[in-house]
């Protein structure tokens, strides 16, 4: 296993140090933080873009729900009146407690109703054959390269929501890739395999979150994104016109990893780093072959 491997593992697996005591106790605290003013995507404009968002500390605050104001006129008198307790407001003010080498520092615990989340998903799609990767574009938005990304929709599980999606941006029907992914999450009782056997696994590598602002269908709340690694034979065929009536001028390029690196921007660079890495780590382990990606 390479010591980038050894490293993210060993990050998972080392317990908490004392410092995340000083994250935020959304139960015993009093948030006595005025929330920042801005809060910023890292990608400049367009498609899944997040533009720089000004937000004052009284429109940071969750709009209020008329969902548990409505009562029918008998309820009011004859029941008593139980209005759910708000979940406090963490500070946005936190001190840096940090948590793997390729992850971002703690985030304080936080709750999100129904109509303040989005659940997505994301595909790095490599052709191991040429290790090459797919790349998309919108052909009226030139020099906007990214990953194929979008929501899951309602009912679907996020495995499936993710091969769509890639298939839908893309135009190749990929399929997850077995990858050294040092996941937490557990084995079940009745797999028996072998560790070395339990090692490859298609879990997805990150989850990114987004913040986004409101419009006239939603409030502002944030996107969390899971990210999954899928390949393609050497022979795929690409399909043009897969996507939504929006996505009907995306183009896929397959570019080496330097093109790609050039050409994605802010987080999902990390994804191709991490992701690609991930795959030669797998090659490694079949093959005797060493990484030539090794992330930051």
């Amino acid at each position: 296993m390479s010591s980038w491997m050894s490293r993210a593992i060993g990050s998972h697996r080392t317990s908490p140090s004392s410092s995340s005591s000083s994250l935020h106790d959304t139960k015993n605290q009093k948030n006595t933080t005025t929330p920042p003013n801005t809060i910023h995507g890292d990608a400049p404009t367009g498609h899944h873009r997040a533009e720089s968002h000004a937000v004052s500390s009284r429109s940071a605050q969750p709009a209020r729900s008329n969902l548990f104001a409505r009562r029918s006129a008998s309820s009011q008198s004859t029941q008593p009146r139980i209005t759910p307790t708000k979940p406090p407001v963490p500070s946005l003010s936190q001190p840096v407690v940090p948590t793997g080498s390729w992850s971002s520092p703690a985030i304080p615990n936080s709750m999100f109703f129904a109509s303040n989340f989005l659940i997505g998903v994301g595909l790095l799609i490599i052709q191991p054959a040429t290790g090459k990767v797919a790349i998309v574009h919108d052909s009226k938005a030139p020099g906007y390269f990214f990953l194929p990304k979008g929501r899951k929709d309602v009912g679907e599980d996020i495995i499936a929501a993710a091969l769509r999606e890639g298939y839908e941006e893309s135009g190749y029907r990929a399929t997850l890739m077995s990858l050294p992914v040092p996941t937490l999450a557990p084995y079940p009782p009745e797999d028996k395999r072998s560790w070395e056997e339990k090692r490859l696994t298609s879990e997805p590598i990150y989850v990114s979150t987004q913040y986004y602002r409101s419009d006239h269908r939603r409030e502002p709340g944030i996107y969390f994104t899971f990210w999954f690694v899928g390949e393609i034979p050497a022979d795929a065929e690409y399909k043009s016109g897969t996507g939504m009536a929006d996505e009907q001028n995306f183009v896929t390029e397959l570019v080496d990893y330097d093109e790609a690196r050039s050409k994605l921007y802010g987080t999902q660079i990390a994804i191709l780093e991490v992701g690609y890495h991930l795959w030669q780590c797998k090659e490694q382990m079949v093959n005797r072959t060493t990484p030539s990606v090794t992330p930051p």
